[in-house]
């Protein structure tokens, strides 16, 4: 059996619909060697949204998360292997992302492989 540790760092919000958390921010197993963050959004310890409208802004506050929830597990951004990101406006990303991943991730060189996918949001 696979011993798996469930996360919820301090500063972090938590998604509770319905009293029920929809997901752990970070997951290890085999603690200290594998470690996986899920969806981070740009939201502060409050829950609220950072960077309405400036795709920089809430990329520097999701890679600040990231930072936050690596910590919580004894990783930090060094010990990224991969990426992957998703976004509705993918030429904003695309100009956006890269100067502040370096910006926020200095020690992590060579940055990790990543992925981008754009969505676009269909309105009924």
């Amino acid at each position: 059996m696979v011993e798996r540790e469930n996360i919820f760092p301090e500063g972090m919000p938590k998604r509770i619909v319905k009293g029920h958390v929809l997901y752990t921010p970070v997951v290890t197993v085999v603690p200290g060697k594998l470690v996986f963050v899920s969806g981070i959004l740009s939201r502060n310890s409050k829950g609220e949204i950072v960077g309405k409208g400036d795709m920089a802004a809430q990329i520097r506050q999701v890679f600040e998360n990231i930072k936050t929830a690596l910590a919580a597990a004894g990783a930090s951004m060094t010990d990224i292997v991969k990426r992957q990101t998703f976004t509705t406006d993918i030429d904003a990303i695309s100009r956006t992302s890269k100067p502040v991943w370096s910006t926020a991730a200095t020690t992590c060189r060579p940055a990790p492989p990543s992925r981008c996918a754009g969505y676009r949001i269909r309105t009924f």
